[in-house]
């Protein structure tokens, strides 16, 4: 997986512009799961309107660490 801090983040495409907000949504999951922060990050960052963003890929093995933490 891609660093959460590195600066490649800022280079990939988001729905939105850069996908630079995603390791900070994502480090928001690890910590404590909330139901919006979790669909601010899936369904508006990452599957915006049902399309797959640059940014899905690096941060995939995430999943499993946050959805068995919460």
């Amino acid at each position: 997986m891609l660093d959460l801090a590195s600066h490649v983040w800022s280079k990939l495409d988001g729905p939105f512009g850069s996908a630079e907000n995603v390791p900070q949504l994502i480090k928001q999951l690890q910590k404590q799961y909330e139901e919006a922060v979790k669909d601010e990050l899936y369904w508006e960052q990452l599957f915006h309107q049902n399309t797959i963003i640059q940014a899905h890929w690096p941060r995939s093995p995430v999943d499993r660490r946050v959805w068995r933490s919460s």
